[in-house]
């Protein structure tokens, strides 16, 4: 999971490795990559201010909760047009899809080729470019594991 940082905001060295260990061997930078963050928010002061350190994103949250009762992007139910503007107005250009949500988001982006592009699949993760977002050319990447 990564989200895109604001800047001057650090998500630390744990960040960091969690990023070179699952992304080390990919030929994309992690800090390009939207992966699924289950973002709700909280009761209580666990994580201050999340809707304005994430406003973008809390503004899409909050129109697809109203809408559909479920987060932005990862889900079966958005439109191509609400998952085009999502993806627009972040600045996404790689999307991390986890084990959780492959079988459902496989069918769905597989269904948008103008949209996204996969790039990468392992055992059930899977990485997408969004059109326009890089160079053309290249296909799906399977790893065959580690060294």
């Amino acid at each position: 999971m990564v989200v895109r940082e604001k800047p001057g905001f650090d998500l630390g060295e744990r960040q960091a490795r969690v990023e070179e260990g699952v992304l080390g061997n990919l030929p994309i930078r992690p800090r390009d990559v939207l992966g699924v963050v289950d973002v709700f928010r909280t009761f209580d002061a666990s994580f201050v201010e999340e809707d304005r350190l994430f406003e973008e994103y809390y503004r899409f949250f909050d129109e697809r909760m109203r809408q559909h009762r479920i987060q932005p992007f990862f889900n079966a139910v958005e439109s191509p047009g609400e998952r085009d503007a999502f993806v627009k107005a972040l600045g996404v250009t790689h999307i991390l899809v986890n084990p959780t949500h492959y079988d459902e988001l496989r069918r769905v982006l597989d269904g948008l080729p103008g949209q996204f592009v996969l790039r990468y699949t392992h055992k059930g993760w899977a990485i997408y470019e969004v059109k326009d977002s890089g160079p053309a050319g290249g296909g799906v990447k399977e790893d065959r594991g580690y060294p």
